[in-house]
Protein backbone atom coordinates (compact mmCIF):
# COMPACT_ATOMS: atom_id res chain seq x y z
CA UNK A 1 0.00 0.00 0.00
CA UNK A 2 2.56 2.59 1.23
CA UNK A 3 4.83 1.66 -2.14
CA UNK A 4 1.74 2.31 -4.09
CA UNK A 5 1.21 5.43 -3.03
CA UNK A 6 4.78 6.55 -2.89
CA UNK A 7 5.42 5.79 -6.58
CA UNK A 8 2.11 7.36 -7.38
CA UNK A 9 3.29 10.64 -5.70
CA UNK A 10 6.89 10.72 -5.68
CA UNK A 11 7.80 8.77 -8.71
CA UNK A 12 8.94 4.91 -9.68
CA UNK A 13 12.47 5.33 -7.73
CA UNK A 14 11.23 6.34 -4.42
CA UNK A 15 9.19 2.81 -4.50
CA UNK A 16 12.93 1.31 -4.42
CA UNK A 17 14.40 4.01 -1.98
CA UNK A 18 11.31 3.67 0.37
CA UNK A 19 11.43 0.55 1.40
CA UNK A 20 15.06 0.27 0.79
CA UNK A 21 15.85 2.74 3.82
CA UNK A 22 13.28 1.17 5.90
CA UNK A 23 15.06 -2.17 5.74
CA UNK A 24 17.91 -0.56 6.52
CA UNK A 25 16.43 0.56 9.95
CA UNK A 26 14.83 -3.02 10.61
CA UNK A 27 18.32 -4.50 9.86
CA UNK A 28 20.07 -2.60 12.40
CA UNK A 29 17.11 -3.14 15.10
CA UNK A 30 17.68 -6.59 14.76
CA UNK A 31 21.01 -6.76 14.51
CA UNK A 32 21.59 -4.75 18.13
CA UNK A 33 18.09 -6.69 19.88
CA UNK A 34 18.09 -10.09 18.24
CA UNK A 35 19.96 -12.74 20.35
CA UNK A 36 21.46 -16.46 19.20
CA UNK A 37 20.47 -19.68 21.24
CA UNK A 38 21.06 -20.59 24.94
CA UNK A 39 24.08 -22.50 24.61
CA UNK A 40 25.39 -19.85 22.57
CA UNK A 41 25.90 -18.23 26.34
CA UNK A 42 26.84 -20.91 28.61
CA UNK A 43 22.81 -21.42 29.34
CA UNK A 44 21.68 -24.95 29.07
CA UNK A 45 19.15 -26.14 26.48
CA UNK A 46 15.52 -24.93 27.12
CA UNK A 47 14.28 -28.51 26.97
CA UNK A 48 17.23 -29.58 30.24
CA UNK A 49 16.24 -26.02 31.60
CA UNK A 50 12.48 -26.91 32.04
CA UNK A 51 12.96 -30.72 32.26
CA UNK A 52 10.23 -31.17 29.38
CA UNK A 53 11.37 -33.79 27.22
CA UNK A 54 7.79 -34.35 25.76
CA UNK A 55 9.51 -33.55 22.53
CA UNK A 56 12.25 -36.13 22.55
CA UNK A 57 16.03 -35.10 24.45
CA UNK A 58 18.12 -33.08 22.56
CA UNK A 59 20.60 -34.96 19.83
CA UNK A 60 23.78 -36.29 20.98
CA UNK A 61 25.01 -35.81 17.23
CA UNK A 62 27.16 -33.34 16.22
CA UNK A 63 26.05 -30.36 13.97
CA UNK A 64 27.87 -31.47 10.67
CA UNK A 65 26.53 -34.54 10.99
CA UNK A 66 23.45 -33.55 11.29
CA UNK A 67 23.63 -31.41 8.34
CA UNK A 68 24.34 -34.27 6.55
CA UNK A 69 21.62 -36.15 7.32
CA UNK A 70 19.16 -33.00 6.24
CA UNK A 71 21.10 -33.02 2.64
CA UNK A 72 20.84 -36.78 2.17
CA UNK A 73 17.15 -36.65 3.50
CA UNK A 74 14.31 -37.27 0.45
CA UNK A 75 12.16 -35.87 2.91
CA UNK A 76 13.50 -32.56 2.94
CA UNK A 77 14.11 -32.92 -1.07
CA UNK A 78 10.12 -33.64 -1.22
CA UNK A 79 9.31 -30.60 1.16
CA UNK A 80 11.78 -28.46 -1.00
CA UNK A 81 9.84 -29.57 -4.29
CA UNK A 82 6.89 -28.33 -2.49
CA UNK A 83 8.45 -25.13 -1.79
CA UNK A 84 9.59 -24.38 -4.87
CA UNK A 85 5.96 -24.50 -6.35
CA UNK A 86 4.38 -22.55 -3.63
CA UNK A 87 6.78 -19.71 -3.90
CA UNK A 88 5.92 -19.81 -7.99
CA UNK A 89 2.69 -19.29 -7.29
CA UNK A 90 3.36 -16.69 -4.72
CA UNK A 91 5.42 -14.38 -6.31
CA UNK A 92 3.36 -15.11 -9.52
CA UNK A 93 0.67 -12.81 -7.59
CA UNK A 94 3.40 -10.58 -5.96
CA UNK A 95 5.32 -9.80 -9.04
CA UNK A 96 2.56 -9.69 -11.19
CA UNK A 97 -0.40 -9.45 -9.43
CA UNK A 98 -0.35 -5.32 -9.63
CA UNK A 99 0.18 -5.33 -13.36
CA UNK A 100 -2.68 -7.98 -14.01
CA UNK A 101 -4.78 -5.84 -12.15
CA UNK A 102 -4.36 -2.98 -14.32
CA UNK A 103 -4.59 -4.90 -17.80
CA UNK A 104 -7.13 -7.19 -17.21
CA UNK A 105 -9.39 -6.08 -14.60
CA UNK A 106 -8.64 -1.93 -14.98
CA UNK A 107 -7.37 -0.78 -11.84
CA UNK A 108 -5.65 1.77 -11.51
CA UNK A 109 -2.32 1.45 -10.04
CA UNK A 110 -2.99 3.06 -6.80
CA UNK A 111 -6.46 0.90 -6.45
CA UNK A 112 -4.11 -2.15 -7.54
CA UNK A 113 -1.74 -1.10 -5.15
CA UNK A 114 -4.33 -0.69 -2.00
CA UNK A 115 -5.55 -4.90 -3.33
CA UNK A 116 -2.64 -6.35 -3.22
CA UNK A 117 -1.37 -4.22 0.65
CA UNK A 118 -4.68 -4.81 2.33
CA UNK A 119 -5.39 -8.56 1.50
CA UNK A 120 -0.90 -9.03 2.46
CA UNK A 121 -2.42 -8.38 5.87
CA UNK A 122 -4.56 -11.87 5.41
CA UNK A 123 -1.57 -13.53 4.97
CA UNK A 124 -0.53 -12.42 8.77
CA UNK A 125 -3.75 -13.41 9.87
CA UNK A 126 -2.94 -16.78 7.84
CA UNK A 127 0.41 -17.40 9.27
CA UNK A 128 -0.27 -16.84 13.00
CA UNK A 129 -3.97 -19.18 12.72
CA UNK A 130 -2.27 -21.63 11.02
CA UNK A 131 0.28 -22.79 14.54
CA UNK A 132 -3.08 -22.05 16.68
CA UNK A 133 -4.83 -24.47 14.28
CA UNK A 134 -2.22 -27.26 13.63
CA UNK A 135 -1.32 -27.40 17.50
CA UNK A 136 -4.68 -26.93 18.93
CA UNK A 137 -7.51 -28.67 16.60
CA UNK A 138 -4.89 -31.29 15.23
CA UNK A 139 -2.64 -32.09 17.76
CA UNK A 140 0.77 -30.13 16.00
CA UNK A 141 -0.08 -32.52 13.07
CA UNK A 142 0.96 -30.31 9.91
CA UNK A 143 -0.74 -32.68 6.88
CA UNK A 144 -4.20 -31.94 7.38
CA UNK A 145 -3.76 -28.19 7.68
CA UNK A 146 -1.30 -28.50 4.68
CA UNK A 147 -4.04 -29.89 2.67
CA UNK A 148 -6.61 -27.27 3.76
CA UNK A 149 -4.25 -24.03 3.58
CA UNK A 150 -3.20 -25.89 0.46
CA UNK A 151 -6.60 -26.37 -1.18
CA UNK A 152 -7.47 -22.56 -0.23
CA UNK A 153 -4.98 -21.38 -1.80
CA UNK A 154 -5.95 -22.99 -5.15
CA UNK A 155 -9.45 -21.95 -4.69
CA UNK A 156 -8.66 -18.23 -4.51
CA UNK A 157 -5.88 -18.77 -7.77
CA UNK A 158 -9.46 -19.97 -9.58
CA UNK A 159 -10.97 -17.13 -8.48
CA UNK A 160 -8.93 -14.12 -9.59
CA UNK A 161 -8.71 -16.07 -12.91
CA UNK A 162 -12.51 -16.46 -13.64
CA UNK A 163 -13.92 -12.96 -12.30
CA UNK A 164 -14.97 -10.59 -14.77
CA UNK A 165 -13.51 -6.94 -14.83
CA UNK A 166 -14.64 -4.27 -12.45
CA UNK A 167 -15.68 -6.35 -9.44
CA UNK A 168 -13.37 -5.79 -7.51
CA UNK A 169 -14.84 -6.91 -4.55
CA UNK A 170 -14.60 -10.37 -6.13
CA UNK A 171 -11.13 -9.90 -6.69
CA UNK A 172 -10.79 -9.06 -2.98
CA UNK A 173 -12.17 -12.23 -2.21
CA UNK A 174 -9.86 -14.11 -4.28
CA UNK A 175 -6.76 -12.23 -3.32
CA UNK A 176 -7.46 -12.57 0.50
CA UNK A 177 -8.28 -16.14 0.67
CA UNK A 178 -4.98 -16.60 -1.61
CA UNK A 179 -3.10 -14.77 1.12
CA UNK A 180 -4.73 -16.09 4.10
CA UNK A 181 -3.65 -19.58 2.81
CA UNK A 182 -0.25 -18.60 1.75
CA UNK A 183 0.30 -17.31 5.24
CA UNK A 184 -0.76 -20.69 6.62
CA UNK A 185 1.32 -22.73 3.64
CA UNK A 186 4.77 -21.05 3.81
CA UNK A 187 3.99 -21.64 7.77
CA UNK A 188 4.04 -25.33 7.04
CA UNK A 189 6.04 -26.13 4.07
CA UNK A 190 9.06 -23.40 4.91
CA UNK A 191 9.27 -23.99 8.54
CA UNK A 192 6.99 -26.13 10.96
CA UNK A 193 7.00 -29.50 8.49
CA UNK A 194 10.84 -29.66 8.20
CA UNK A 195 12.18 -28.49 11.30
CA UNK A 196 9.61 -30.78 13.32
CA UNK A 197 11.17 -33.94 11.32
CA UNK A 198 14.79 -33.08 11.98
CA UNK A 199 16.41 -32.11 15.09
CA UNK A 200 16.89 -28.40 16.18
CA UNK A 201 20.44 -28.48 15.79
CA UNK A 202 19.95 -28.62 11.91
CA UNK A 203 17.39 -26.65 11.62
CA UNK A 204 19.81 -23.90 9.96
CA UNK A 205 20.72 -26.47 7.26
CA UNK A 206 16.81 -27.64 6.78
CA UNK A 207 15.96 -23.66 6.10
CA UNK A 208 19.07 -23.30 3.79
CA UNK A 209 17.72 -26.01 1.12
CA UNK A 210 13.92 -25.49 1.45
CA UNK A 211 14.94 -21.82 0.92
CA UNK A 212 17.20 -22.10 -1.59
CA UNK A 213 14.69 -24.55 -3.52
CA UNK A 214 11.66 -21.66 -2.95
CA UNK A 215 14.41 -18.61 -4.33
CA UNK A 216 14.94 -21.30 -7.64
CA UNK A 217 11.09 -21.43 -8.21
CA UNK A 218 10.47 -17.95 -7.26
CA UNK A 219 13.08 -16.60 -9.99
CA UNK A 220 12.52 -19.41 -12.84
CA UNK A 221 8.76 -18.23 -12.22
CA UNK A 222 8.91 -14.75 -13.19
CA UNK A 223 10.98 -15.50 -16.49
CA UNK A 224 8.15 -18.19 -17.35
CA UNK A 225 5.13 -16.06 -16.61
CA UNK A 226 7.25 -12.85 -18.43
CA UNK A 227 7.11 -15.14 -21.46
CA UNK A 228 3.55 -16.08 -21.37
CA UNK A 229 2.12 -12.95 -20.65
CA UNK A 230 4.33 -11.99 -23.49
CA UNK A 231 2.83 -14.69 -25.62
CA UNK A 232 -0.66 -13.32 -24.75
CA UNK A 233 0.49 -9.86 -25.95
CA UNK A 234 -1.54 -8.16 -29.05
CA UNK A 235 -1.46 -4.68 -30.49
CA UNK A 236 -4.64 -3.56 -32.12
CA UNK A 237 -4.59 0.43 -33.39
CA UNK A 238 -1.76 0.92 -31.01
CA UNK A 239 -3.38 0.05 -28.29
CA UNK A 240 -1.49 -2.87 -26.41
CA UNK A 241 -3.78 -5.83 -24.69
CA UNK A 242 -2.94 -8.71 -22.67
CA UNK A 243 -4.31 -12.21 -22.23
CA UNK A 244 -3.47 -13.71 -18.81
CA UNK A 245 -4.77 -17.24 -19.64
CA UNK A 246 -1.34 -19.27 -20.53
CA UNK A 247 -0.13 -17.50 -16.96
CA UNK A 248 -2.94 -18.55 -14.83
CA UNK A 249 -2.68 -21.87 -16.28
CA UNK A 250 0.98 -22.10 -15.44
CA UNK A 251 0.55 -20.31 -11.59
CA UNK A 252 -2.18 -22.37 -10.89
CA UNK A 253 -0.66 -25.54 -11.83
CA UNK A 254 2.14 -24.67 -9.99
CA UNK A 255 -0.23 -24.57 -6.72
CA UNK A 256 -1.73 -28.01 -7.41
CA UNK A 257 1.37 -29.63 -7.45
CA UNK A 258 3.13 -27.62 -4.79
CA UNK A 259 0.35 -29.58 -2.94
CA UNK A 260 0.72 -32.32 -4.08
CA UNK A 261 4.01 -32.54 -3.41
CA UNK A 262 3.45 -31.63 0.30
CA UNK A 263 0.87 -34.40 0.89
CA UNK A 264 3.67 -37.12 -0.23
CA UNK A 265 5.20 -36.17 3.37
CA UNK A 266 1.60 -36.75 4.98
CA UNK A 267 2.76 -39.46 7.62
CA UNK A 268 6.65 -38.75 8.08
CA UNK A 269 7.68 -38.88 11.46
CA UNK A 270 10.43 -37.06 13.35
CA UNK A 271 13.97 -38.00 13.00
CA UNK A 272 14.74 -35.65 16.35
Amino acid sequence: MGTSTIVSIFGWRMGFIGPGLLCLVVAGILFITLQDRPQTYGLPHITDFKKDFSAGKPSKKSTGKLQLEVLKSRVVWQIGLAAALLYTARYAIHSWGPFYFQEAKGFSIEEAGWLMGLNTMLGLAGAISSGFISDRIFGSRRNIPTLIYGSLLIVGLVILFVSPPGYIWIDAVGLGLFEFALGGSLVFLAGLIAVDVFSKKATGAVKGVVGLFSYVGAATQDWVSGLLINMGKTVVDGKTTYNFDYAFYFWISAAVLSLIAALTVWDVKSKA
